[in-house]
């Protein structure tokens, strides 16, 4: 079995549609904030075995609302603020952990 969390490293030209950020960058909570509306797809990756309140809680309402009705407006609560969620959003999560809880 690969390692593939431990050897990941983004590249640095991350297009207008994909954005990587680490887990532990200041600013990582801005750039989901913009993909939310957007549309991009965000790595999120080196995450710790417990994950940001905001990507914690921003993971269970993306997975609840999952099956929601075609052409309904999907909004999401992120660091205190509504976004409405643009189709396209999509996030992943990379850790090194074996077996994230």
């Amino acid at each position: 079995m690969s390692n593939l969390g431990s050897t990941f490293r983004p590249r640095e030209d991350d297009s207008n549609n994909f954005k990587s950020v680490k887990h532990e960058k200041k600013d990582k909570n801005k750039t989901i904030a913009k993909a939310i509306e957007s549309g991009w797809i965000v790595l999120v990756y080196d995450c710790p075995e417990k994950l940001d309140n905001n990507i914690d809680m921003l993971l269970m309402q993306k997975s609840n609302n999952v099956g929601a009705e075609e052409g309904s407006e999907f909004k999401v609560q992120f660091e205190g603020k509504e976004y409405k969620v643009h189709p396209s959003f999509r996030i992943y999560v990379c850790t090194k952990v074996a077996n994230p809880a």
